[in-house]
């Protein structure tokens, strides 16, 4: 039996990074990982950048895509990598606030002294990644939409 909720919690357990998805202002995709903290209201934060192709995306606030991924290694069938994709309101944390210096902390813990030294280059910004809906695959014929605490299956009839 498949529980939805314990997936979605194991692979934020297990991932470090996440795949961001955005659109520059010509519209042309932009992908690239991203390390991440996720907090206590669902909301995941990076650090990146300005030079990242993405980061002006993000500065404007436009939604973007998030995923983060099952490991290769780990996948039992390759076409059905457990996964969790997200789209997301997007707001930046300033640089001089409480929020941002705590937010940095927690960086910090998680990924070592690295962070220490990324936080003294001008160009690392922050951003937070608030999910407004999503979607769960664990497998061929288990996806899921995520919508706030509602997690619904989705079948053959949901894909039209």
């Amino acid at each position: 039996m498949i529980d939805p909720a314990t997936e979605v919690a194991n692979l934020l357990a297990n991932c470090r990074s996440l795949l961001l998805a955005t659109m520059d202002a010509n519209g042309i995709p932009q992908a690239s990982p991203a390390p991440f903290i996720h907090d206590d209201v669902g909301q995941f934060h990076v650090l990146v950048s300005a030079m990242a192709p993405h980061t002006p995306h993000l500065a404007g606030h436009k939604p973007t895509g998030i995923m983060l991924i099952e490991d290769e290694k780990d996948a039992l069938q390759i076409f059905a990598r457990k996964r969790v994709s997200y789209t997301c309101n997007v707001t930046e944390i300033f640089r001089d606030t409480h929020t941002c210096q705590e937010l940095m902390d927690r960086f910090n813990s998680q990924f070592g002294p690295i962070v220490d030294r990324l936080a003294e280059l001008p160009d690392f910004r922050m951003f937070r990644l608030h999910p407004v809906s999503g979607r769960l695959v664990v497998g061929f014929g288990h996806a899921y939409r995520l919508e706030g605490s509602l997690i619904t299956p989705i079948g053959p009839h949901d894909l039209n």
